[in-house]
């Protein structure tokens, strides 16, 4: 049951509406957050834990990666810029995630597009899940 983060502010509502209301996150379901350190990365990241889900934060710096895992991400992967990070995702998630919680936009779309299972839903935090 989602309740409360650690974060507050309205990017927490942004993120609340993503996992809770948009992506549908539930127990036992993996949930890939991209720019996950940032103002609405971080409160889905905590989201989606507190939701029950197993989560895969994505950042570009190893420090942030670190802090991610503080936060409740299970996963921290550090990716650079214009590298197609689907394949470490896949290798955790084989098969997929359900739910992506996209805070970067279009120079992660493909990657993110490519690492989910089969109809699941990728969720842009400027308009809704598909």
């Amino acid at each position: 049951m989602i309740s409360t983060s650690r974060c507050r502010g309205p990017a927490t509502g942004v993120a609340l509406n993503a996992v809770r209301d948009v992506g549908k996150v539930r127990l036992g379901e993996t949930v890939l957050v991209t720019g996950a350190a940032g103002g609405v990365g971080l409160p889905a990241v905590e989201l989606a834990k507190s939701a029950g889900a197993t989560v895969i934060a994505l950042t570009r710096s190893p420090a942030k990666a670190s802090a991610l895992l503080e936060f409740g991400a299970d996963h921290a992967l550090v990716i650079e810029d214009g590298v197609d990070f689907s394949k470490q995702v896949r290798e955790l998630e084989p098969h997929g995630v359900d739910v992506v919680i996209d805070t970067v936009g279009s120079k992660v779309f493909t990657s993110s597009f490519k690492s989910l299972a089969h109809r699941r839903a990728l969720c842009d935090d400027r308009t809704a899940c598909t």
